[in-house]
């Protein structure tokens, strides 16, 4: 549970890290018709990318490397299969984390009724849902983009 939620915190932490400093000059306009337009194109929709993910271990002088797939699909959770170095997969759902591996093991963890995992998994729910009205009760909420182009940035 401590591990899952360092990772979902980590990304929404450090969302600015991996997003163009650029956007950072501009406020998401949550009443502007063209970024209405965008939110409303993550509605009904499922999402998924590829990921890679580096976790440095700085005590040892390491760093692991690991990829896969996210996948998100429309108001249920989110599934992690992690390709590399090992197989596996990270289901997480609003009441629940599951994490099967390639020999066959299953880890499951009741996660209904605590209110950090909810308020963590709450908050990329809307991001990766294009619900920044309610993200942006948590958050400061940046956008830049075009038609086939875009950015955000959470603060």
């Amino acid at each position: 549970m401590k591990r899952l939620a360092a990772i979902l915190l980590c990304l929404i932490i450090l969302t600015p890290l991996f997003a163009e400093p650029e956007v950072f000059s501009h406020p998401a306009d949550l009443s502007d018709p063209g970024f209405i337009a965008f939110c409303d194109g993550f509605q009904n929709a499922s999402l998924s990318a590829d990921f890679t993910q580096i976790r440095r271990l700085e005590r040892l002088g390491i760093e692991l490397e690991s990829s896969g797939r996210v996948i998100i699909p429309e108001n249920i959770g989110m599934a992690w299969l992690t390709e590399k170095p090992y197989e596996s997969i990270m289901i997480v759902t609003d009441s629940a984390v599951e994490q099967r591996f390639a020999n066959g093991t299953v880890m499951e963890m009741d996660v209904s009724g605590n209110i950090i995992y909810t308020a963590i998994a709450d908050a990329i729910q809307n991001v990766f849902s294009g619900d920044f009205r309610s993200a942006s009760e948590e958050f400061s909420v940046f956008y830049t983009g075009s038609d086939n182009s875009w950015e955000i940035g959470l603060i």
